[in-house]
């Protein structure tokens, strides 16, 4: 287990993460009926999984948090980048995350430099005993924003600069340079992580089962998408680039066990994994699956 674990410059570790937005804003999992157990285990269990809280931007954005459809091997999502802003996220969940003592990695994007650069000015004010590192979201398959190279590399810096916290960089393979961005943020983030990937690259000439209510056909996660990562992840390592990775859309089987060992083999071509959607296929298993890792010494 020591091989695997992603120890961060300021001294924390982890090998599992839930992704950003899989368990809210709070990091302790979405208010419905259906996680009312999960949110039990998360206070029971808060440091198994480190989790990654909705991306948030400097200005509210609306996004539709109905445009979920769960297929069977995968969900399809147009929520967008929909959150409230990340003074009203201060004010409503970061008392509720520093009354638990929660360790969070917070996720941002923006549309610029300049918002990235007024953002990391804020999160530099908050508790780093709380924060443990920064995921910037510069991949997001639900949006028209691109992201050019030299913005990414700027916004990383402009990151690290302002507030000396660790750094990790969300790409995605619709980005068709995401080997150049992982070349060119070598050695100034601390991690990468994979995003959903746009429909239309995983079921080429097939409509969406968003695209009636909603006209749009959404971004693809879940067991659909986990070679595409799997690729990603081995072209990064081919060319030489040590940046720990986050293993993603792995574990969706329908017997545990079997999820189980899907998980541990990841570890063969990763450094940690992270749960997404499969808190909404198996809201418990990501815990259970951790929970039996850390104990066996795998």
């Amino acid at each position: 287990m020591e091989d695997v674990m992603i120890k961060l410059s300021n001294g924390y570790e982890f090998c599992f993460m839930a992704s950003s937005g899989a368990l809210g804003f709070d990091g302790f999992g979405w208010p419905h009926p259906k996680y009312w157990i999960l949110r039990f285990l998360l206070k029971k269990y808060p440091n198994l999984i480190v989790p990654v809280v909705k991306t948030l931007t400097l200005p509210a954005q609306k996004g539709n948090f109905r445009a979920i459809y769960d297929g069977d091997d995968y969900v399809v999502n147009a929520v967008e980048l929909g959150n409230p802003g990340f003074e009203a996220w201060y004010e409503k969940y970061f008392p509720k995350i520093e009354k638990r003592g929660q360790k969070i990695i917070l996720s941002i994007t923006g549309s610029s430099v300049t918002g990235i650069e007024k953002l990391a000015y804020l999160i530099a004010k908050l508790p780093k005993h709380i924060i443990k590192g920064i995921e910037f979201n510069c991949s997001c398959s639900n949006v028209m924003k691109i992201w050019m190279l030299n913005d990414i590399v700027e916004a990383v810096s402009v990151l690290n600069k302002i507030t000396e916290l660790p750094i990790g960089i969300k790409i995605a393979h619709h980005q068709k340079n995401y080997l150049e961005i992982a070349k060119a943020t070598f050695q100034t983030v601390e991690w990468i992580s994979f995003n959903s990937v746009p429909w239309e690259m995983i079921f080429p000439g097939k409509e969406s089962p968003l695209m009636e209510k909603y006209d749009v056909s959404g971004a693809v996660s879940g067991k659909a998408i986990k070679d595409v990562n799997k690729k990603m992840a081995f072209e990064i390592r081919k060319a030489g680039i040590k940046t720990p990775i986050v293993a993603s859309s792995v574990g969706w089987e329908e017997v545990f066990e079997i999820a189980y060992l899907d998980v541990s083999f990841s570890f063969r071509w990763a450094d940690a994994v992270s749960f997404g959607t499969l808190f909404r296929k198996h809201p418990y298993w990501p815990l259970k699956i951790a929970k039996k890792y850390n104990n066996s010494g795998d």
